[in-house]
């Protein structure tokens, strides 16, 4: 959990002078529900419990074996954006995720 702390801390303060500069250049902040929404999305998803699933599989899986999964970034960042953005699935989009998917498998069978 410190490490979690210390690295949203960094990231923070990573960020600060770009968003200082997109407030300084008149950018306006659009509080609402859906902003608040995505805000909270971002902060609990992505970061909390996709970290502590990942630790999880670490000690359940060892660290070969779940490293496995950030592999699986890409294919699920191009199916989530075809669904939910309705962007196109093209056919070196298919041939990277079966080339994907081979590469885990070849990956579990050495292993």
């Amino acid at each position: 959990a410190s490490f979690v702390a210390v690295t949203f801390a960094i990231g923070a303060l990573a960020t600060l002078p770009l968003a200082a500069g997109e407030l300084a250049g008149g950018a306006p902040l659009r509080w609402s529900m859906e902003a608040l929404g995505a805000l909270a999305y971002v902060g609990v998803l992505p970061s909390l419990v996709a970290y502590f699933l990942y630790n999880h599989a670490t000690s359940v899986l060892g660290p070969g074996r779940a490293g496995q999964a950030i592999t699986l970034m890409p294919l699920f960042g191009a199916l989530l954006a075809a669904t939910l953005l309705g962007e196109a699935l093209l056919a070196h989009h298919v041939a990277g995720m079966a080339l994907i998917v081979a590469g885990i498998a070849l990956a579990a069978l050495a292993g």
